[in-house]
């Protein structure tokens, strides 16, 4: 498994939404890493706190930007919660010894997870925002 490369694909044209993708892109990246080279509990469990922080940052960032209108608001908004959950469920089990170091297929699932998202949901997203006259990163 390599590490994700941001690319255009992955823009939903919303400079906001489109910068927190980047850097979320770059935690998963680091937890990767840090799993991939046995790089201990203190210090995965630390890259993972990070994850989950800046996703929750983020998801609360973007549900600020749905609006009245949106149409899959809750849908969206339960995508998130459901993400959320399984992150903190894992960081959890391995905080408290109950599991071992995340796998690399845990990160392989969190990086499909992601890119499915951004493509899907966070691509509709913005389409929405884009009608609503939120101003788009250029492409």
């Amino acid at each position: 498994m390599e590490s994700i490369v941001w690319n255009d694909k992955l823009s939903v044209g919303v400079e906001g939404i489109d910068s927190d993708h980047q850097r979320l892109v770059d935690l998963l990246n680091d937890l990767h890493e840090a799993i991939r080279a046995r790089r201990g509990r203190v210090n995965v469990l630390s890259h993972l706190d990070e994850l989950i922080d800046y996703t929750c940052y983020h998801f609360s960032h973007e549900e600020g930007m749905f609006g009245e209108d949106y149409s899959e608001a809750e849908e969206h908004k339960a995508e998130h919660q459901n993400f959320v959950a399984w992150l903190k469920g894992m960081q959890s089990r391995f905080a408290h010894g109950n599991a071992g170091v995340p796998s690399l297929e845990a990160v392989s699932f969190l990086k499909d997870w992601l890119f499915h998202h951004i493509l899907v949901c966070d691509r509709d997203l913005g389409a929405h925002l884009h009608a609503a006259g939120i101003s788009l990163a250029a492409r």
